[in-house]
């Protein structure tokens, strides 16, 4: 798929177009980049929450790094969606991303039980 049409979908995604979700998840992995690049120009939360959603759902267990990042987001949905898709794609190294972020944050911050259900969740 060409960046333009990847990019008319993103936008798409914008008015919860929901043929566009499904076309971006049903693409072929090589999308996953392009998906990231416009995921860092977004400036609505929303729109970054819904390309995290299609990014994980490509389950490419190289995204992990990225979805840590992401973790790190200001937007409570993104940061959701982001533990989802670790969640989704498991293994050692979602587990390791969960674990470096937590012991980093504070025990009172928001995302500390999430984060600590989805290590449990990863783990069992």
């Amino acid at each position: 798929m060409n960046p333009t049409d990847v990019g008319n979908l993103v936008s798409a995604l914008r008015d919860g177009g929901e043929n566009a979700y499904h076309t971006l998840i049903e693409s072929h992995d090589a999308i996953v980049p392009q998906l990231i690049e416009h995921y860092t120009n977004a400036n609505d939360g929303e729109l970054r929450a819904r390309i995290v959603e299609v990014i994980w759902q490509h389950r490419v267990p190289t995204t992990v790094s990225f979805l840590a990042s992401a973790l790190n987001d200001e937007h409570p949905e993104v940061w959701k969606q982001a533990i989802d898709g670790l969640v989704t794609i498991g293994g050692d190294h979602s587990v390791g991303a969960l674990k470096t972020l937590l012991g980093q944050i504070k025990y009172d911050d928001a995302r500390s039980p999430w984060i600590a259900e989805a290590i449990d969740q990863i783990e069992s």
